[in-house]
């Protein structure tokens, strides 16, 4: 039986029990062991007893006090319990979920750390700083074209931009 299933079995038990809250009244002037009737659960006599079925009491007799208690306040801290084993449940799977997710993103910086990484070992290759400046210098030629600069030297229209000017410079190499 797994948690879930023996939670939902007592929560069926609490759920058909008499609805609280039930009380425990001392039948024998408060002493700690005596007679105690506890109210708001129907009674369960003995077949022979005269028994009314609308009745809201219990009589326990020979109890102690702590145990009266006990079973009077179960009607609702049953209720509550399971509803915080419910709530507890959950924030355990989330951070279960969490946990995971950090996991995974330890994993990939230690592979990074180690020079395990695909891209890292790929990006180690590549002269960033050169291929940034060629970048920026392509970026130039473009907004020059843009302006109304041609590549020929003449002054063209911010909105005339030659076609092969734009392809030259977007396809040309610094090397």
């Amino acid at each position: 039986m797994t948690g879930t299933d023996w939670l939902n079995e007592i929560e069926a038990r609490a759920n058909a029990a008499t609805p609280g809250p039930w009380e425990a009244n001392s039948e024998t002037g408060g002493s700690d062991v005596g007679d105690y009737t506890i109210y708001g659960i129907k009674e369960v006599a003995p077949a022979d007893w005269a028994s009314d079925s609308s009745s809201s009491f219990a009589y326990c007799e020979g109890m102690e006090k702590p145990d009266a208690e006990f079973i009077a306040h179960a009607r609702q801290d049953i209720p509550r319990l399971i509803d915080e084993v419910r709530r507890l449940t959950r924030l355990l799977a989330h951070e279960r979920e969490l946990n995971e997710d950090l996991r995974n993103q330890i994993d990939v910086e230690a592979q990074h750390a180690t020079g395990d990484c695909d891209v890292c070992n790929h990006l180690a290759h590549v002269d960033v700083y050169e291929e940034n400046e060629q970048l920026v210098a392509k970026l130039a030629r473009v907004e020059a074209l843009y302006r109304g600069q041609s590549e020929s030297g003449g002054n063209r229209h911010a909105y005339c931009i030659d076609a092969a000017d734009l392809r030259a410079a977007l396809n040309e190499r610094d090397d």
